[in-house]
């Protein structure tokens, strides 16, 4: 079972449990169901907007191609998805940055982005920070070997 699918689980049997609560479970419910929407209307408020001003910025060096098919409908869609079921702040920027990559890419592949989508959703966030770190050793050795 998914991690997002045990903690729908988990989630719904807890929401059970304090729904069964006297007097005051379908109010906590209540409280803790707006909580959760909001987070997550947050988390995209802040996605859109980020990749607005991105847009705007680097509005020359968009591949038309790219967001111009229905398909990059799907993957915009599939990509705000996970950030709105993402808890850390890490993935849901790496996963704005692989759709921002491929939006300002020569390739048009929505199969790979939409593959690279999954494969970050799988990956554990130590596994990412590490990541993160092998990308920043590989920058500081290109701009030695430059010098």
């Amino acid at each position: 079972m998914k991690d997002q699918n045990k903690f729908e689980l988990t989630q719904s049997i807890a929401n059970v449990f304090v729904a069964a609560t006297p007097f005051i479970g379908e109010r906590v419910n209540s409280l803790i169901s707006d909580y959760q929407v909001g987070r997550k209307l947050s988390r995209l408020q802040s996605f859109y907007g980020s990749m607005a001003i991105e847009f705007i910025e680097l509005q020359s060096k968009i591949n038309q191609k790219y967001i111009s098919n229905d398909d990059f409908l799907d993957v915009f869609e599939e990509t705000a998805k996970r950030i709105d079921n993402e808890r850390t702040k890490q993935k849901r920027t790496a996963f704005k940055n692989i759709l921002l990559t491929r939006i300002l890419g020569n390739e048009v592949d929505y199969d790979s982005t939409e593959e690279t989508l999954r494969l970050l959703g799988k990956i554990r966030k130590e596994l990412l920070h590490f990541l993160n770190f092998l990308t920043i050793q590989e920058k500081s050795t290109m701009t030695e070997t430059k010098l």
